[in-house]
């Protein structure tokens, strides 16, 4: 799903040892499976530069499923898209987002 600059063949995401151990969407499962466990990604649906747009929605739900399924003993998996600039940049709206889920976990 990466495309253009989001594409470095030599990056921890194309490694090919961890790939050939698990594809990505097992990786954000892995990342987010289990007890008191959680993921937020954060895009920045406007991006200028990469990873932007809304093609998370692709496969949230099915990584979502798979973490709160019995066997991942009820982890959590979110989207945050940032519709609030147009730069490769944390935002003040997902700071805040971050800030929040943080303190929802305790």
């Amino acid at each position: 799903m990466r495309r253009g600059q989001e594409i470095l063949p030599d990056s921890p995401p194309s490694y090919p040892p961890l790939m050939a151990a698990a594809n990505h969407l097992e990786m954000f499962a892995l990342g987010a499976a289990g007890a008191e466990r959680a993921q937020v990604q954060v895009f920045n649906r406007y991006d200028r530069c990469c990873f932007n747009g809304i093609r998370s929605d692709l496969y949230k739900s099915e990584v979502q499923n798979a973490v709160t399924s019995k066997t991942a003993m009820a982890g959590r998996f979110e989207v945050l898209i940032d519709e609030s600039h147009a730069d490769h940049r944390i935002s003040d709206f997902t700071t805040r987002a971050i800030l929040q889920d943080l303190r929802r976990d305790r």
